[in-house]
């Protein structure tokens, strides 16, 4: 009979527990957990974003984590080199989590004609990962997922594959940036100081160069901009 209350009491705790997980809630950096209804997160162009929790709005640079119906995400300002907020969704759960920022920008590039132009609207991620819920983000780079992920082969397997990816990306960017800096060279030799009278030189050979140095490049970043992929499933191996 004495054992009633006790029971009834754990149950009572695990079904706060249960409904806790389920709410939304933002972790702020002081290590202050707030539960609510409903996290929004209000965007501004010109002013300050934030959170609006329960009525209470909180400025974003506050926010370490929060959790709504969009998903778990984590502030990434720590690690980027100008301190922008930024919010990176996690994308694994498990004895290390993973997650993903993505963001959009207009990258200008110079064309084969020596002109620089613009690629339109191009879609950058990065990743992100922590060993606890809340511990604090690393970047998910070969140098510091090797130091967590050594003791799993197959972990170690993926990682691999990474960085050899990553190398022949670096490679390729130097190998095609060389080149398009030699079709420029060659083409502005050609067409500067041309004495009056005389006809426009052919400049199809600077043209073909500038043309493969821009194909290398872009053919590189179609080659590896899934590269994270192998940092996904070296994670997913670790949590198995």
């Amino acid at each position: 009979m004495k054992k009633t209350p006790l029971i009834a009491i754990i149950i009572l705790m695990n079904n706060i527990l249960f409904a806790q997980e389920k709410k939304d809630f933002t972790y702020l950096f002081s290590g202050e957990k707030i539960y609510s209804n409903n996290v929004k997160y209000v965007t501004k162009k010109f002013s300050k974003s934030y959170f609006l929790v329960s009525d209470r709005a909180i400025a974003n640079s506050d926010v370490k984590f929060y959790k709504n119906s969009e998903g778990f995400f984590a502030n990434t300002m720590n690690l980027d080199f100008i301190e922008r907020v930024g919010f990176a969704k996690r994308v694994v759960r498990g004895n290390i989590n993973l997650f993903k920022e993505e963001s959009v920008s207009n990258t200008m590039m110079m064309g084969p004609n020596g002109m620089m132009g613009s690629m339109g609207p191009n879609h950058f991620v990065d990743y992100y990962y922590n060993i606890n819920e809340f511990d604090d983000l690393k970047k998910a780079n070969y140098k510091n997922l090797k130091i967590d992920l050594i003791s799993n082969q197959n972990s170690m397997f993926h990682l691999q594959k990474f960085k050899s990816v990553n190398q022949r990306k670096t490679i390729l960017y130097i190998v095609g940036g060389i080149i398009m800096t030699a079709g420029v060279a060659t083409l502005i030799n050609k067409t500067s100081n041309i004495p009056q009278g005389e006809e426009t030189p052919n400049v199809t050979g600077s043209a073909v160069i500038i043309g493969i140095g821009f194909g290398t490049l872009v053919t590189n970043y179609l080659t590896t901009r899934n590269r994270h992929k192998h940092i996904k499933n070296a994670i997913e191996q670790f949590n198995k």
